[in-house]
């Protein structure tokens, strides 16, 4: 069974908990995370943070993803530099977590999901409009993984809630799965 775990641009873990957790999976994540997780997979969408990431040989700590318009432009790519394609018609927040849901559900049959806010109110930025719009497609897309969102203690957005294979946890008891 494959797990990954993706966490949000602006998560942090315990180090106690993300050493446990790093022994049921990779995590994924954008490179705003990386500081907070050390992350195994980081994602960059912005192609000139991209070019700083490589300039400062970011690659040798993590496997990093960039746009393959930044990837093309970079001589020498090593192996620990991968390119994705694609982008956003409208202006999204935080699109890095969005390519980390797309990459870890083509790899895993559980996939979960660290310090995001999906509670259930009233949009009033359309770029967060978009964001929601990409999470629910994405999940739906791949009725085959199973999504779950850990210590999210409000309810989900109604849209999310009715996602058959979107689910609550603790951290505490994916923790104790570790254990046994």
């Amino acid at each position: 069974m494959n797990i990954n775990l993706v966490v949000s641009n602006n998560h942090s873990i315990p180090h106690a908990d993300l050493e446990k957790l790093k022994s049921i999976g990779s995590f994924w994540g954008g490179w705003q995370s990386w500081k907070s997780c050390s992350t195994d997979n980081v994602i960059c969408y912005e192609v000139d943070q991209a070019y700083k990431l490589v300039t400062q040989k970011f690659y040798e700590l993590c496997n990093l993803y960039v746009p393959r318009e930044a990837l093309v432009n970079i001589t020498n790519p090593t192996k620990n530099m991968k390119a994705f394609a694609g982008g956003f018609s409208h202006e999204v927040n935080n699109p890095e977590e969005i390519i980390a849901f797309h990459l870890t559900a083509a790899v895993s049959d559980i996939v979960i999901l660290m310090g995001f806010n999906w509670c259930d109110q009233p949009l009033t930025d359309e770029k967060t409009n978009h964001y929601f719009g990409l999470v629910n497609e994405v999940i739906k897309s791949h009725p085959n993984v199973e999504w779950v969102i850990i210590d999210h203690e409000e309810d989900l957005r109604k849209d999310l809630a009715s996602l058959e294979n979107l689910n609550k946890d603790t951290i505490s008891s994916v923790l104790s799965l570790i254990e046994t």
